[in-house]
């Protein structure tokens, strides 16, 4: 790959975005490298180098081992009562028999205060305040029932074929991961499909549409630091390189 004057040339794009490429043999039966993993730079998220392993089609798997973690689940915590297990009759009776109708109240501001703490004390006898805890997952409109057992079908056959390395479970294997990845096409196309003829005449509802499709939430990340001055730097390097590809590339023409 980096004897080709048009894989130099990709090399050369990376540089320049900041990114390094790791796959450095074969990933193609004819002997090409087809198959690329790019990383940052300034991030170490590699720890062991993609290696070739097994030819499902006429291309590879890539194996290597990655420093990264899953993202975590959002957790979110809110309050709430349970007003409908409320015995109305004893409610009712707590009230009668409470200080709202025990004494006769000559300032308003003392009523209103005496009001205001007598109900929430008798409301948190019936229903009393509690605190949950939810944990959201990142969830798709469109990934359905059907699309989840077909996957847990896809990881059963995919365990069979790598425990018996038969033929018969290789093309088992193969079938019903082309049945997933259909099913996933079909439904992911057809959602979207739907939105955009639903909202046809709303050019705002349809351009957030396509930011949701494309992952475009205008937002720019830095690379994960803890150190500013080393993130300036990398900045700094990132920039000078750049501007000594343009001037090697002026000198050759």
């Amino acid at each position: 790959m980096h004897d080709d004057r048009d894989a130099k040339y990709l090399q050369n794009i990376f540089s320049s975005f900041g990114l390094t490429q790791h796959v450095n043999t074969a990933t193609h039966q004819s002997g090409h490298t087809l198959d690329l993993i790019l990383s940052r730079s300034t991030e170490n998220i590699l720890v062991e180098l993609p290696i070739p392993t097994l030819y499902v089609s006429d291309h590879c798997f890539l194996e290597c081992g990655l420093s990264i973690q899953r993202p975590a689940p959002t957790k979110e915590e809110f309050s709430y009562r349970k007003y409908k297990s409320i015995d109305i009759d004893q409610f009712k009776l707590d009230i009668l028999s409470s200080n709202l109708y025990a004494e006769e109240w000559l300032d308003v501001n003392i009523a209103a205060n005496c009001f205001s703490t007598t109900l929430q004390r008798i409301l948190d006898r019936h229903a009393p305040l509690k605190n949950v805890r939810k944990v959201t997952r990142t969830t798709f409109p469109w990934y359905s029932d059907h699309l989840k057992q077909l996957k847990r079908k896809r990881r059963k056959a995919e365990k069979i074929w790598r425990r018996e390395l038969s033929e018969i479970s290789e093309l088992n294997f193969r079938r019903v991961r082309n049945q997933y990845t259909y099913a996933l096409y079909e439904c992911r196309t057809n959602y979207y499909n739907g939105l955009i003829t639903e909202n046809s005449n709303n050019p705002r509802k349809l351009f957030k549409v396509f930011n949701e499709v494309i992952g475009n939430d205008h937002s720019s990340t830095l690379p994960d630091t803890t150190d500013s001055y080393q993130l300036a730097c990398d900045f700094g390097e990132f920039f000078v390189r750049k501007l000594d590809l343009i001037r090697n590339e002026i000198d050759k023409n």
